[in-house]
């Protein structure tokens, strides 16, 4: 996960199935955090 955040940054090694890696796993952030925030 961190390795795909500084490839990105550092922009490298910027390859469409990293950018996809990105999104799928700010998606999934994202969507854990929904889950753990609504039932507040």
């Amino acid at each position: 996960m961190s390795v795909v955040h500084i490839d990105l940054v550092s922009g490298l090694t910027f390859t469409p199935v990293e950018l996809i890696l990105e999104i799928d796993m700010l998606n999934s952030f994202f969507r854990l955090m929904f889950f753990y925030l609504v039932p507040l």
